[in-house]
């Protein structure tokens, strides 16, 4: 029985998952068409075109600095006197989803400038959609490569896509334009391996020298070391970020989900709790907080905050995704079905909504979820709750591929 609701449940989610192979033998039939000779054959040369074309065009279309920044068709805020004025007033209420119509409606109207392209960035990261993010985070560069408040938060979404060499080289980008840090040089010594992770690691470590009160440099210090997997040097670096900066909520994410990608979940949940006391409306927040109660064997908990993160910005569809997995872990096949018709409503009669931030708070003494004695912190080990733990891996935005004690399955955190 378990067999097959396993496998009816696989088989719902492919069904949602048809539309993208659709899309790509639609590309594939255009470029034929075009490619067929006089008698209807594809000659060599087409089949080269044809495949070339194919995939730069499927490059592109995983590349987000590639991508074109679609606006929404209808936009309110194309009548307000003051949109990007607007839009920063509903994003420090964490009203993002208006926050993005108010940034949208200010290009549109006064034309490409860089600030309002990092204020529509850090709106889409705010709700744990880096691809989006890139796209106008990159605008906000190309128009002025010196917006240092653009290139920290490029650099952190590159790193939660996994694209390391891009994240360097804008957090590189962000100590050599930085008029604080004018003149720091790279010093080659018996250590140096000449790697642009070398480089920029040893600039950042001079800057920190050169003062160590700059919240910033801590900030960009920690994802380089979640960049090389120096967890506990990440930690340390927000931890001295957050105490210069107690009030700013992403740095208390950046802070849990580090400590949680470290295995140590447990710990990641009084900074994300931090996190929202700050901004209640932090999509992202809800999510990690989400991933690590999933990490602790909490998944009733997780599902609850997932759908609170939904709530908040129901077009992040890449959550089902870790809905699907907590609902596999508690072994409710018979609720699979809703996620992957991503029905909301349809769950909620076993997952009520959270009410408030101190509700959240007490999310996993409600589920009767903790760790067995003598069990690592977060390392996925404990009793009660439903399914096994997983084990952390590096930020990225999708569940990572590899599996750890049977099978658990590795939930990473975005910073």
């Amino acid at each position: 029985a378990v067999q097959r609701a396993l496998e009816t449940a696989w088989e719902e989610a492919r069904q949602a998952t048809l539309g993208s192979d659709a899309e790509l033998e639609e590309m594939w039939s255009q470029h034929a068409a075009g490619g067929l000779g006089m008698g209807g054959e594809l000659g060599e040369a087409s089949l080269e075109d044809m495949w070339a074309s194919t995939s730069a065009q499927l490059e592109a279309l995983n590349d987000p600095a590639k991508q074109a920044y679609h606006f929404a068709d209808a936009n309110p805020y194309m009548e307000h006197e003051s949109p990007f004025e607007e839009g920063l007033r509903l994003f420090n209420e964490g009203h993002i989803k208006e926050a993005v119509l108010a940034f949208e409606a200010e290009l549109q109207k006064n034309g490409d400038q860089s600030d309002v392209w990092r204020m529509l960035g850090q709106s889409h990261a705010e709700h744990d959609e880096d691809r989006r993010a890139i796209v106008c985070l990159e605008r906000a560069v190309e128009h002025d490569p010196y917006n240092l408040d653009a290139l920290l938060p490029l650099g952190v979404s590159y790193v939660n896509e996994l694209d390391s060499a891009r994240a360097l080289r804008n957090l590189k980008a962000w100590v050599e334009h930085n008029p604080n840090y004018h003149g720091l040089e790279i010093r080659q010594d018996e250590y140096s391996d000449g790697t642009l992770m070398d480089e920029v690691t040893q600039l950042m470590l001079q800057a920190a020298e050169w003062d160590a009160t700059d919240a910033d440099v801590q900030v960009v210090l920690g994802v380089l070391y979640n960049v090389s997997r120096n967890f506990e040097g990440a930690v340390d670096a927000f931890k001295a970020a957050s105490a210069a900066r107690p009030d700013d909520y992403s740095l208390w994410n950046k802070l849990g989900a580090t400590m949680a990608n470290s295995q140590r979940s447990d710990e990641a949940l009084p900074a994300y709790q931090r996190a929202l006391e700050l901004k209640p409306r932090y999509a992202r927040g809800w999510l990690n907080l989400g991933i690590s109660h999933a990490n602790l064997m909490g998944n009733k908990a997780s599902v609850r905050c997932y759908l609170h993160a939904l709530d908040l910005n129901p077009s992040a569809t890449h959550i089902w995704n870790y809905i699907r997995m907590a609902l596999s872990a508690m072994e409710r096949y018979d609720l699979v079905k809703f996620a992957a018709t991503m029905d909301v409503e349809a769950l909620r009669a076993e997952f009520p909504p959270i009410e408030s931030v101190e509700e959240a708070a007490m999310l996993r003494e409600a589920e009767g979820v903790d760790t067995v004695p003598g069990g690592a912190a977060g390392d996925g080990s404990g009793g009660g709750g439903g399914g096994d733990g997983a084990a952390e891996a590096e930020p990225g935005t999708r569940p990572s591929g590899f599996f750890e004690r049977g099978a658990a399955v590795g939930l990473s955190d975005n910073i």
